[in-house]
């Protein structure tokens, strides 16, 4: 047995990240991004996607430097995110968290990106917190998307009530040119 591999005796309360070269190798292939922070709050582990997903490798950063290091923001693009509600930062506190929109935008990124994230606690063999987690995934691209369909379903909805009130238009015209022609009729021809 590989004594790397045993978190429970020696290693109990330290992330077992440099411990489990297989653990390393599967986090390193996912395509979601992966940051580990420790209950210091510094941010220790980044993967291979993450970096590429912010535009910048791991540096060694605690909660209340990520926002200007990383360039978080409110979905509104403009509010810096708040520490306190970093999926990592709330893993730490035992919190789970899902589907969390992060706008992205630093010197790395040519433009900036949206993402969602989720996170969670990470436990030792006896349910202790020693970390927190956080996975994510940009969303840029399906934002777009959903925006340019919204765009189009606006537009048809202006086109329909265009034509309604066109069709309502032409059927006053046929009655205003109707109710013309019986008063013609009435008036005496000279």
């Amino acid at each position: 047995m590989d004594k790397n591999a045993d978190t429970t005796s020696s290693q109990q309360g330290k992330l077992p990240i440099e411990t489990s070269e297989t653990f390393k190798f599967v986090i390193e292939s996912l395509t979601d991004g992966v940051a580990i922070a420790d209950m210091t709050g510094k941010l220790i582990y980044i993967n291979p996607a993450a970096e590429k997903i912010v535009g910048m490798k791991l540096l060694q950063t605690w909660p209340q430097e990520w926002q200007k290091t990383y360039g978080l923001f409110m979905e509104d693009m403009v509010t810096p995110f708040p520490q306190e509600q970093y999926p990592i930062v709330r893993g730490m506190k035992g919190e789970i968290t899902k589907g969390v929109i992060i706008y992205v935008k630093n010197i790395h990124l040519e433009k900036g990106i949206f993402i969602t994230s989720s996170g969670g606690p990470i436990k030792d063999a006896l349910g202790n917190i020693i970390g927190g987690l956080a996975v994510f995934v940009d969303i840029t691209q399906e934002r777009e998307r959903e925006a340019k369909f919204k765009e189009k379903v606006q537009i048809e909805a202006k086109m329909n009530t265009l034509f309604l009130d066109r069709e309502e238009a032409m059927k006053e015209l046929k009655k205003e040119n109707e109710e013309l022609k019986a008063k013609l009729k009435d008036i005496p021809a000279a």
